[in-house]
Protein backbone atom coordinates (compact mmCIF):
# COMPACT_ATOMS: atom_id res chain seq x y z
CA UNK A 1 0.00 0.00 0.00
CA UNK A 2 1.52 3.31 -1.09
CA UNK A 3 2.03 6.15 1.36
CA UNK A 4 -0.38 9.05 0.74
CA UNK A 5 1.25 12.33 -0.33
CA UNK A 6 1.89 14.76 2.52
CA UNK A 7 -0.07 17.90 3.19
CA UNK A 8 2.13 20.71 1.86
CA UNK A 9 2.60 24.27 3.09
CA UNK A 10 4.07 26.74 0.59
CA UNK A 11 5.81 29.93 1.75
CA UNK A 12 6.57 32.43 -1.01
CA UNK A 13 7.77 35.65 0.62
CA UNK A 14 10.50 36.75 -1.79
CA UNK A 15 8.55 39.82 -2.96
CA UNK A 16 6.68 42.61 -1.17
CA UNK A 17 3.43 40.79 -1.84
CA UNK A 18 3.79 37.30 -0.44
CA UNK A 19 1.69 34.16 -0.81
CA UNK A 20 0.84 31.28 1.50
CA UNK A 21 -0.70 28.08 0.15
CA UNK A 22 -1.70 24.70 1.50
CA UNK A 23 -2.13 21.62 -0.67
CA UNK A 24 -4.30 19.05 1.06
CA UNK A 25 -4.39 16.45 -1.69
CA UNK A 26 -7.93 15.43 -2.58
CA UNK A 27 -9.26 18.39 -0.59
CA UNK A 28 -7.53 20.77 -2.98
CA UNK A 29 -4.92 23.51 -2.90
CA UNK A 30 -5.73 27.04 -1.81
CA UNK A 31 -3.64 30.19 -1.67
CA UNK A 32 -3.84 33.56 0.09
CA UNK A 33 -1.90 36.75 -0.62
CA UNK A 34 -0.26 38.25 2.47
CA UNK A 35 1.61 41.42 3.29
CA UNK A 36 5.22 40.62 4.12
CA UNK A 37 7.19 42.55 6.73
CA UNK A 38 4.31 44.28 8.54
CA UNK A 39 5.64 44.72 12.07
CA UNK A 40 2.34 46.01 13.44
CA UNK A 41 0.03 43.21 12.32
CA UNK A 42 1.07 39.67 11.41
CA UNK A 43 -0.84 38.42 8.39
CA UNK A 44 1.03 35.16 7.83
CA UNK A 45 -0.09 32.93 10.69
CA UNK A 46 -3.75 34.03 10.41
CA UNK A 47 -3.55 33.15 6.70
CA UNK A 48 -2.12 29.70 7.46
CA UNK A 49 -4.85 29.17 10.05
CA UNK A 50 -7.56 30.28 7.60
CA UNK A 51 -6.30 27.92 4.91
CA UNK A 52 -6.09 25.03 7.35
CA UNK A 53 -9.65 25.64 8.51
CA UNK A 54 -10.98 25.96 4.96
CA UNK A 55 -9.28 22.72 3.88
CA UNK A 56 -10.12 21.02 7.20
CA UNK A 57 -6.57 20.08 8.10
CA UNK A 58 -4.63 20.54 11.32
CA UNK A 59 -1.43 22.60 11.01
CA UNK A 60 0.52 19.90 12.86
CA UNK A 61 -0.39 17.40 10.11
CA UNK A 62 1.53 19.39 7.49
CA UNK A 63 4.27 17.00 6.42
CA UNK A 64 6.13 19.06 3.83
CA UNK A 65 7.11 22.73 3.72
CA UNK A 66 8.10 24.34 0.42
CA UNK A 67 10.19 27.48 0.86
CA UNK A 68 11.13 30.02 -1.78
CA UNK A 69 14.66 31.00 -0.69
CA UNK A 70 15.39 33.97 -2.94
CA UNK A 71 17.01 36.14 -3.96
CA UNK A 72 14.38 38.60 -2.84
CA UNK A 73 13.11 40.52 0.17
CA UNK A 74 15.55 40.29 3.09
CA UNK A 75 12.75 40.32 5.68
CA UNK A 76 10.47 38.02 3.71
CA UNK A 77 13.11 35.36 3.14
CA UNK A 78 14.18 35.39 6.79
CA UNK A 79 10.54 35.05 7.85
CA UNK A 80 9.87 32.10 5.53
CA UNK A 81 13.02 30.29 6.66
CA UNK A 82 12.20 30.87 10.34
CA UNK A 83 8.64 29.53 9.97
CA UNK A 84 9.83 26.47 8.04
CA UNK A 85 12.50 25.65 10.62
CA UNK A 86 10.13 26.14 13.54
CA UNK A 87 7.52 23.84 12.01
CA UNK A 88 10.07 21.21 10.96
CA UNK A 89 11.69 21.09 14.39
CA UNK A 90 8.34 20.82 16.18
CA UNK A 91 6.61 18.31 13.88
CA UNK A 92 9.36 16.52 11.96
CA UNK A 93 8.03 17.80 8.62
CA UNK A 94 10.31 17.72 5.58
CA UNK A 95 11.55 20.94 3.98
CA UNK A 96 12.28 21.63 0.33
CA UNK A 97 14.15 24.84 -0.49
CA UNK A 98 13.61 26.18 -4.00
CA UNK A 99 15.28 29.15 -5.66
CA UNK A 100 12.80 31.90 -6.44
CA UNK A 101 13.89 31.98 -10.10
CA UNK A 102 12.60 28.43 -10.47
CA UNK A 103 9.25 29.42 -8.95
CA UNK A 104 9.02 32.31 -11.42
CA UNK A 105 9.75 29.94 -14.32
CA UNK A 106 6.99 27.59 -13.12
CA UNK A 107 4.59 30.49 -12.57
CA UNK A 108 5.00 31.82 -16.11
CA UNK A 109 3.64 28.52 -17.55
CA UNK A 110 5.56 28.77 -20.85
CA UNK A 111 7.09 25.33 -21.06
CA UNK A 112 10.49 23.91 -20.19
CA UNK A 113 12.64 26.96 -20.91
CA UNK A 114 15.37 27.91 -20.86
CA UNK A 115 14.53 31.17 -19.10
CA UNK A 116 16.92 33.91 -18.01
CA UNK A 117 15.98 35.40 -14.64
CA UNK A 118 17.51 38.60 -13.28
CA UNK A 119 17.24 39.57 -9.61
CA UNK A 120 19.16 41.53 -7.02
CA UNK A 121 19.99 44.17 -9.63
CA UNK A 122 22.26 46.94 -8.37
CA UNK A 123 24.04 49.14 -10.88
CA UNK A 124 25.97 46.90 -13.26
CA UNK A 125 25.64 43.88 -10.95
CA UNK A 126 22.88 41.27 -10.83
CA UNK A 127 22.07 37.73 -9.78
CA UNK A 128 21.59 35.79 -13.00
CA UNK A 129 19.77 32.44 -13.18
CA UNK A 130 19.38 30.19 -16.19
CA UNK A 131 16.36 28.00 -15.47
CA UNK A 132 15.36 25.01 -17.56
CA UNK A 133 13.80 21.56 -17.25
CA UNK A 134 15.85 18.42 -17.58
CA UNK A 135 14.18 15.01 -17.22
CA UNK A 136 11.00 16.85 -16.14
CA UNK A 137 12.79 18.50 -13.19
CA UNK A 138 13.63 22.20 -13.01
CA UNK A 139 17.35 23.01 -12.97
CA UNK A 140 18.86 26.35 -12.04
CA UNK A 141 22.37 27.53 -12.92
CA UNK A 142 22.87 30.78 -11.03
CA UNK A 143 25.70 33.19 -10.39
CA UNK A 144 26.61 36.80 -9.70
CA UNK A 145 27.30 38.65 -12.96
CA UNK A 146 28.30 41.99 -14.38
CA UNK A 147 25.37 42.95 -16.58
CA UNK A 148 27.52 44.28 -19.42
CA UNK A 149 29.18 40.85 -19.73
CA UNK A 150 25.96 38.83 -20.14
CA UNK A 151 25.66 37.25 -23.59
CA UNK A 152 23.23 34.96 -25.43
CA UNK A 153 20.10 37.05 -24.85
CA UNK A 154 18.56 35.41 -27.94
CA UNK A 155 18.83 31.94 -26.30
CA UNK A 156 15.99 31.91 -23.71
CA UNK A 157 12.27 31.58 -24.40
CA UNK A 158 11.80 34.64 -22.19
CA UNK A 159 13.58 36.91 -19.74
CA UNK A 160 11.98 37.09 -16.30
CA UNK A 161 12.37 39.62 -13.51
CA UNK A 162 10.47 41.11 -10.60
CA UNK A 163 10.24 44.39 -12.51
CA UNK A 164 13.81 45.61 -12.17
CA UNK A 165 15.52 44.71 -15.44
CA UNK A 166 18.92 46.21 -16.26
CA UNK A 167 18.70 48.70 -19.14
CA UNK A 168 21.35 46.85 -21.15
CA UNK A 169 19.32 43.63 -20.91
CA UNK A 170 16.12 45.40 -21.97
CA UNK A 171 17.86 46.86 -25.01
CA UNK A 172 19.40 43.49 -25.95
CA UNK A 173 16.02 41.75 -25.56
CA UNK A 174 14.34 44.30 -27.82
CA UNK A 175 17.08 43.86 -30.42
CA UNK A 176 16.74 40.06 -30.43
CA UNK A 177 12.96 39.90 -30.02
CA UNK A 178 13.21 38.04 -26.71
CA UNK A 179 10.07 38.65 -24.60
CA UNK A 180 10.41 40.24 -21.16
CA UNK A 181 8.04 39.36 -18.31
CA UNK A 182 7.58 40.71 -14.82
CA UNK A 183 6.53 37.68 -12.79
CA UNK A 184 5.33 37.55 -9.19
CA UNK A 185 6.08 34.01 -7.95
CA UNK A 186 3.15 32.16 -6.38
CA UNK A 187 3.09 29.70 -3.48
CA UNK A 188 0.79 27.32 -5.37
CA UNK A 189 3.40 26.92 -8.11
CA UNK A 190 6.10 26.57 -5.46
CA UNK A 191 4.15 23.64 -4.02
CA UNK A 192 3.83 22.00 -7.43
CA UNK A 193 7.63 21.99 -7.81
CA UNK A 194 8.15 20.75 -4.25
CA UNK A 195 5.79 17.80 -4.70
CA UNK A 196 7.82 16.60 -7.68
CA UNK A 197 11.09 16.92 -5.76
CA UNK A 198 9.58 15.15 -2.74
CA UNK A 199 8.75 12.12 -4.86
CA UNK A 200 12.39 12.11 -5.98
CA UNK A 201 13.53 12.19 -2.35
CA UNK A 202 15.01 15.68 -2.55
CA UNK A 203 14.80 17.48 0.79
CA UNK A 204 16.63 20.22 2.69
CA UNK A 205 17.59 19.79 6.34
CA UNK A 206 16.37 22.48 8.74
CA UNK A 207 19.96 23.02 9.86
CA UNK A 208 21.11 23.83 6.32
CA UNK A 209 18.11 25.94 5.30
CA UNK A 210 19.28 29.47 4.50
CA UNK A 211 18.01 32.40 2.43
CA UNK A 212 19.86 33.03 -0.82
CA UNK A 213 21.30 36.53 -0.93
CA UNK A 214 23.06 37.82 -4.07
CA UNK A 215 25.21 40.02 -1.84
CA UNK A 216 25.45 40.87 1.84
CA UNK A 217 22.17 42.57 2.83
CA UNK A 218 22.57 46.28 3.58
CA UNK A 219 21.17 45.86 7.10
CA UNK A 220 23.74 43.16 7.83
CA UNK A 221 26.56 45.24 6.36
CA UNK A 222 25.66 48.24 8.52
CA UNK A 223 25.33 46.04 11.61
CA UNK A 224 28.71 44.42 11.05
CA UNK A 225 30.29 47.82 10.42
CA UNK A 226 28.83 49.11 13.66
CA UNK A 227 30.17 46.10 15.60
CA UNK A 228 33.66 46.24 14.08
CA UNK A 229 36.14 48.04 16.32
CA UNK A 230 37.61 51.11 14.73
CA UNK A 231 41.33 51.10 14.14
CA UNK A 232 42.96 53.59 16.52
CA UNK A 233 44.82 56.40 14.87
CA UNK A 234 48.57 56.13 15.07
CA UNK A 235 50.35 59.03 16.73
CA UNK A 236 52.30 61.19 14.33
Amino acid sequence: MSTPPPIVLGLEFSQREGFVAIDAGDKGCQEIAVEVGNREADAIFPAIDQLARTLQVLPNTIGLIAVSIGPGSFTGLRTAVAIAKMHAYSTGAHIIAIETAVVQAETIQMGDGPFFVFSGVKGNEAWFSKVYKEDAIWRCDAKHVLVNEVTGIDEPMAIISNGNVPRLITEAAEATGTPLYTITPRASHLIHIAKQLHVSGVHTSAEKLRPLYPREPEAVRLWNAKKSPTTPKQPK
